[in-house]
């Protein structure tokens, strides 16, 4: 459905995905990448300044094993669907290990290491996208002159003229600030 909205995913876009915090951002671009990578063996880059990368990988894992990571995790799961959710995880392990799916997980990135890093992922492995999440935690140019709004505004902008630069579609997740649930002015 998403794709006939965005009339797929095209080279050169960057497309930003907002919202409050805890609402699924990485979930939904988790979920993007491993239907490129995992299903469709689409080459996918993935920039995670928040989680490390054996937090991507099994959270990935449990969404193509259909398995609910935190009941399992937390051992809410009695014995038989434990066993069963060990076999299934098991059992897409391997083909997961295997997917095109390239993360690079530092907390200290800029647009630079980024734009760096993307061209020598897509020469050396022909990614066909970049997910960035998330946007506020990418480091710019370091000339700030102490506004961060402004600094954001230089990252997106970088972002953008890496997708066409590279002719190749970017997600970049970004947080919205709680502040505007106190707001009395909300429509």
């Amino acid at each position: 459905g998403l794709d006939k909205i965005l009339c797929g995913l095209r080279g050169g876009q960057l497309i930003c995905l907002a919202s409050r915090p805890g609402l699924g951002k990485s979930a939904w671009a988790g979920n993007i990448a491993t239907q490129l990578g995992y299903i469709r063996d689409i080459p996918v880059g993935v920039f995670s300044l928040e989680m490390q990368e054996d937090e991507l990988n099994s959270r990935m894992l449990a969404s193509i094993s259909e398995v609910n990571l935190q009941a399992f995790v937390s051992k809410e799961y009695g014995p038989a669907r434990r066993k069963e959710a060990m076999k299934s995880l098991a059992m897409n392990m391997p083909k997961l290990a295997k997917s095109p799916i390239y993360i690079e997980s530092r907390t200290d990135t800029t647009i630079n290491r980024i734009r760096a890093e993307a061209r020598r992922m897509i020469r050396n492995h022909n990614v066909g996208l970049l997910i960035v999440d998330y946007l506020q935690l990418v480091g710019g140019s370091g000339n700030r002159n102490g506004n961060r709004v402004t600094e954001v505004g230089q990252i997106s902008r970088g972002l953008k003229s890496m997708a066409m630069e590279l002719d190749i579609p970017v997600i970049a997740l970004a947080q919205l600030n709680r502040q505007v649930e106190n707001d009395g002015n909300r429509a």
